[in-house]
Parts: structure tokens; C-alpha cells; sequence
């Protein structure tokens, strides 16, 4: 029976698209349904989008999860093992489960605990800033803070940090007939090889966005790439520094972000650092657990297994 309360809050969740920027129908669904039984305040972030805070007592206990997905919705569907759908693992079976273990925390009578619903997550955390901005103003200080995120149910507590950093090169505008060519496009590739070539410990790099030129025909005056690099690193920036102090290509940096890497610790948990980064950069005191896996998320496939949904919520209220 339990079990068919969590899907069913999953997959109404699932039925409403919440792409990052467009959480209006979403956060409305959710205020009507949690003001019933959780004191309730909504936390402006911009225009028509705010954070949901709902709880009960003081919340010495802060759950927290990001209700936005990446675009691209997907058919709501289930079968014997799995619920499908956009945002069924990142991050709507964290907050469904969330949702759940707190109506099952005020049947057992327990007190001082929140949760906490972020928009903005998948791309600028404008909610989470906005969230650790107003807790900071109203002195409102967890013990304990607990953020969705597929992590197949293990506790993650800590996390690489992200350096992005977007390239500009320029170039001289002329026909593509011309034999010395000045081109934007040939210098941004030469400089993004040698980048990809740079190794460092416990560092991923990604070029994110590419974009430049005019026509096929045209020598490109101006070429543009981001890259994101995700690293235990805290000097990871003075060692990519480094490496474009040598390259002697004409180029603009311009840094998009600089997060540093996060490793708390905790003795009733295991080290555990994760490759992606989340809203624990934002909270104190914070660990980062929730099913799923972080292998489907984003994808066309992305799905989360019904078994390890309800073991979420056990394994939520095991941290009140």
C-alpha cells in the first residue's frame, strides 16, 4: 500500500512538464497539495517562480529537492520494475519520496523537520541561492541537511567542483578562396585540441557549446566554445592557467563559473565524493541521497526502479 502511494505521487509529478524556467503548473500543484497537512511559505525567486518551504516545528531536519528537469519530455509509462518518464530519477522520485516520508513522519508524530522545493536547478540554482540567502536572513539554521539527488541511495558527501570557462577567438572576414586565411574557427580548434590534451587528477572536462562562422564560404571573423571542467581540484583554474599561458593562440577567457569542490565529513558516513555537482554547495551540514541513477538521468531512457522508489522513503525517515 505504501508503495502505491509513492508512485502515485511520482507519476502525478511526472504528468506535469517542469522544464527549468517553466515551474509555474508544477509549483502551484504542489502548494494546494502540501498546504493541507505543513505550515507552507512560498520564497520568491523571479517573476512567477518561488521555492516552496513547508514545515513542521523548527526544522532541525531540512530535506530538499529541485523540482526542475532538462527539456525534452518523455512518455509517462511503468512496468513490473521501472516508472519512465522525464525527470522520473532527476529529480522527481527524490521529492516524491521526500513528499511521502514526510506525511509518514507526521503520522508517527515526529517533529522539526522541513522540506524544502527549489526551482532553477539544471541551470543557474537560482532557487538554491535565493533559499540559502533567506535562510541566512531569517536565521534559520538546519542540523542537518538532506538533498535529493540519484545517487542509487548511497550518501554522497561531497562533490567536484565546476570551472567554466568560455573561449572566443577571432579571425579576418574574407573569401574562402584565399590562401592565408585568418580564421577564427581554425585557431578555436587548434586551442580546443590542446586543451583536451591537458590531464589532471580527478578532473572531467566537457566542451559543452560550440558555435561560430557565417558560411562555408566565408573565412570565420569569430568562433565561440564553452567548456566545463569538473574537479576535486580546489587549484584546478591556476592549473588550466597554466596550460593557456602556453598555448600561444590568440583567445579571450571569460569565466562563466568557478564552484569550488566540496568534501565534508561526517562520522556516520563514508567518504563518498561524486563527479556531478548539486545544490549541496548551497547548504550546510548537507549530505546528498536519492533513488535512481545518475546514468540515466537526462536521457531518453531515464527511469527510475520501482523497488528502490519506496525503499526511499524508509531510508528518508531513517535520517529524522
Amino acid at each position: 500500500m505504501k508503495q502505491q502511494f509513492v508512485e502515485k505521487r511520482l507519476l502525478q509529478l511526472l504528468h506535469i512538464p517542469s522544464e527549468t524556467g517553466e515551474e509555474k503548473e508544477i509549483l502551484h500543484f504542489l502548494f494546494q497539495q502540501l498546504r493541507q497537512s505543513f505550515n507552507i511559505k512560498k520564497i520568491p525567486v523571479n517573476g512567477n517562480r518561488y521555492n516552496i518551504l513547508c514545515s513542521i516545528g523548527n526544522p532541525h531536519v531540512l530535506f530538499v529537492a529541485h523540482v526542475d528537469t532538462v527539456g525534452g519530455q518523455l512518455p509517462v509509462t511503468k512496468d513490473e520494475h521501472n516508472i519512465y518518464g522525464r525527470g522520473a530519477c532527476d529529480n522527481k522520485g527524490s521529492l516524491a519520496a521526500m513528499i511521502e516520508c514526510c506525511h509518514q513522519a507526521v503520522a508517527l508524530s515526529k517533529n522539526n523537520f522541513g522540506l524544502l522545493i527549489t526551482v532553477g536547478e539544471e541551470s543557474s540554482f537560482d532557487g538554491a541561492k535565493v533559499a540559502a540567502t533567506y535562510f541566512q536572513k531569517k536565521n534559520i539554521k538546519p542540523k542537518f541537511v538532506v538533498i535529493g539527488e540519484p545517487t542509487q541511495l548511497e550518501v554522497v558527501t561531497g562533490q567536484r567542483g565546476v570551472l567554466c570557462i568560455e573561449f572566443k577567438c577571432t579571425g579576418q572576414e574574407a573569401h574562402s578562396s584565399v590562401e592565408k586565411k585568418d580564421s577564427a574557427i581554425h585557431k578555436l580548434v587548434e586551442l580546443l585540441h590542446t586543451l583536451s590534451q591537458a590531464e589532471f587528477a580527478e578532473t572531467s572536462m566537457n566542451i559543452g557549446l560550440i558555435s561560430g562562422g557565417k558560411a562555408e564560404n566565408i573565412v570565420a571573423p569569430s568562433a565561440l566554445a564553452t567548456i566545463a571542467w569538473r574537479s576535486s581540484l580546489s587549484d584546478i583554474h591556476k592549473k588550466i592557467e597554466v596550460v593557456l599561458s602556453n598555448i600561444h593562440i590568440s583567445h579571450t577567457a571569460t569565466i562563466r563559473k568557478n564552484l569550488p569542490p566540496i568534501d565534508r565529513v561526517w562520522p556516520q558516513f563514508e567518504r563518498n565524493i561524486v563527479s556531478f555537482f548539486s545544490e549541496m554547495f548551497f547548504f550546510e551540514n548537507s549530505i546528498v541521497t536519492g533513488p535512481g541513477s545518475i546514468n540515466v538521468a537526462h536521457s531518453s531512457h531515464e527511469h527510475i526502479s520501482r523497488t528502490e522508489l519506496c525503499t526511499a522513503v524508509e531510508h528518508y525517515l531513517s535520517l529524522l
